[in-house]
Formats: structure tokens, C-alpha cells, sequence
């Protein structure tokens, strides 16, 4: 973890929607600073993000890196399309 928390076991069904991000930036898609916490719209759901991941490889050694988040299993997440997003 760059900044933020890890999931813990309250991130559950019950628990407000919540996502950890990666640290990537490609200037366009994420902006997260350690001291401004957003929300993300992931398939009609607003979600908070609680964390930055360090970046990681995803499908090969060569990649370059890309924006990527991660959901607690526990909160019944699907994959899907991200449309991230201020909240109003």
C-alpha cells in the first residue's frame, strides 16, 4: 500500500462501498491525491476509495502500467465497466 487502509473483514455486505486504486496516473483517469479521498462510479454504485495499491503487472512482465482497482470479494462486486467520477 502507497497510502490509505487494506480491506479488512467489516468491508463486507453490510459495510459502505469501498475500492482500493493503483497508483498509476496517465493523466487522464486517475488523479487520487493521499489527501483527497474520491469516489469512483463503478456500474451505478458510488464506491470510496480507501487506498493506493503500488502498481502491479496484470497479464504480462512487459506491460506498462495501467489504472486498475481493487474490491473487497465480501461486498458481491462483478466484473464490469468503471466510469470514474467526482461525486456531486
Amino acid at each position: 500500500m502507497v497510502s490509505g487502509r487494506e480491506f479488512t473483514r467489516a468491508d463486507d455486505e453490510k459495510a459502505a462501498l469501498v475500492l482500493v486504486v493503483n497508483e498509476n496516473d496517465d493523466g487522464s483517469v486517475l488523479a487520487w491525491q493521499k489527501s483527497d479521498w474520491r469516489a469512483v462510479l463503478v456500474k451505478g454504485r458510488w464506491m470510496q476509495v480507501v487506498g493506493v495499491a503500488r502498481d502491479s503487472k496484470y497479464e504480462s512482465v512487459r506491460e506498462t502500467p495501467k489504472p486498475f482497482f481493487y474490491v473487497p470479494l465480501r461486498q458481491n462486486f462483478s466484473r464490469g465497466q468503471i466510469c470514474l467520477s467526482e461525486p456531486r
